[in-house]
């Protein structure tokens, strides 16, 4: 049996990529460069662990199903 991937870590990921997508966007709005900076290279880190997450959630699925159907 393949184990699945974490809702909770899938969504912890997600909220934190939300969360800094409204900072960066108000930040950046606002006029705060150096908050703009810094949370818009976090974003796209939060937002590459996002993809690997629902990647490897999407693999496991269909290996899981691959193995109950051979």
């Amino acid at each position: 049996m393949v184990p699945r991937v974490p809702i909770r870590s899938l969504l912890l990921v997600a909220a934190l990529a939300a969360g800094d997508y409204l900072l960066w966007t108000w930040s950046s709005d606002g006029n705060s460069d150096t908050v703009a900076l810094v949370s818009g290279l976090a974003l796209a880190l939060l937002l590459i662990a996002l993809l690997w997450l629902i990647a490897v959630g999407v693999v496991r699925s269909l290996l899981q199903r691959a193995l109950l159907a051979g």
